[in-house]
């Protein structure tokens, strides 16, 4: 999905795939947050997880 991601990024805002190359910059914050969010609701609404997490917590 990461690999996805990035490259979605690149196409809707026009940056070249080789910026994200030259260091630290603001467009890997931005897709490492995306990421985070984006596993964040997959825990959320995924309904296995939630009942794994559920039997976990007894």
């Amino acid at each position: 999905m990461f690999p996805l991601m990035v490259m979605l990024y690149v196409q809707l805002r026009g940056v070249p795939l080789a910026e994200f190359d030259n260091g630290v910059n603001q467009h890997k914050w931005v897709i490492i947050l995306l990421y985070l969010l984006y596993v964040l609701l997959w825990v959320r609404f995924n309904r296995q997880v939630l009942a794994f997490l559920e039997q976990r917590r007894r």
